[in-house]
């Protein structure tokens, strides 16, 4: 019969159990890395589709803070405030909607979804940075 042994299990458990015992400030400065990494990109695609002419929307392009639901922390970027459009106010999170997605008459300029989709990696490094740090004060 076959005999399986292993040296160095525990320690290799006890670094796991600590990554997954992260503090919730190191997640929140983890998601904050990444919204900030993520806003300029989008403002740089919109400026790139001739998205705002402007510039209103793409400004107040801003993230929110950090919330949990289901147990699940994360933090919103939207456009923030509204502007008035004739004699009606508009969010800037609607203008934002109908120029990615499209409309009736207006066609789509998918600055948003392929700013997320394309700095991918940009916001996945920013995330790093933060828990790396934790990993080193760790000792993992």
């Amino acid at each position: 019969m076959a005999e399986f042994t292993v040296d160095g299990l525990d320690g290799l458990i006890a670094s796991l159990r600590e990554v997954a015992e992260m503090p919730e400030e190191v997640q929140d400065e983890i998601l904050n890395a990444q919204a900030d990494a993520l806003i300029p990109e989008i403002q740089k695609r919109g400026h790139g589709y001739g998205v705002d002419d402007t510039g209103k929307m793409l400004r107040s392009i801003k993230k929110g803070k950090v919330r949990m639901r289901k147990g699940y922390r994360y933090i919103v970027v939207a456009p923030r405030g509204t502007r008035k459009r004739g004699n009606s106010r508009t969010t800037n999170a609607a203008i934002g909607f109908f120029n990615n997605y499209g409309a009736r008459g207006i066609p789509a300029r998918p600055f948003w979804t392929d700013a997320v989709e394309l700095s991918a990696r940009t916001v996945e490094k920013a995330g790093m940075e933060p828990f790396d740090r934790y990993l080193q004060s760790k000792d993992l």
